[in-house]
Order: structure tokens, then C-alpha cells, then sequence
């Protein structure tokens, strides 16, 4: 017998656990680790989202199958380089 009636299920006690416990995030269900991933960091706070199948995960990130969405690559800017 399942833990949890559905993964939306499971993402929702996820998401509020996580929130009871004082973290801030986004929950995402998917296909590929890469793909939750981008999708999880560019999308609003406190949000829980699960995918269908993995086309429908590739359509929400915007991308074709193997490309990445320019958002998801964005890291943190580079400070002034340190000069010792």
C-alpha cells in the first residue's frame, strides 16, 4: 500500500514539512535531476509542482530535450578578483 495517495501528494507533505521546520524552497516531482532542479530554482518560493512525464517537464523548463534553460545557468556573479 503507497505512503501517499499521488507524488502531488507527497510533494504538498514535502513541502510543508520542510516549511514547519523553517526552510524556504520549492518542491518539483519530475524526470530528470538536472531538470527539477532548474526548474525548482526558477520558480516562485513555496511552490509545489509535479510533472506528468518528461515532456511535460522539458515544455515547463522551456527547452528543447537536451538544451538548458538560460535561467537554470545563471549562477551567482563573480565578485572583483582578489589580488593578494
Amino acid at each position: 500500500q503507497p505512503l501517499f495517495a499521488s507524488p502531488a501528494d507527497w510533494a504538498r507533505g514535502v513541502r510543508e514539512r520542510l516549511r514547519a521546520a523553517g526552510f524556504r524552497g520549492r518542491v518539483v516531482v519530475g524526470f530528470t535531476r538536472f531538470g527539477t532542479y532548474a526548474l525548482a530554482r526558477a520558480g516562485a518560493e513555496g511552490g509545489a509542482e509535479v510533472f506528468a512525464d518528461a515532456a511535460a517537464e522539458r515544455r515547463a523548463a522551456g527547452r528543447p530535450r537536451e538544451a538548458a534553460p538560460r535561467r537554470a545557468l545563471a549562477g551567482p556573479r563573480p565578485g572583483p578578483p582578489i589580488v593578494t
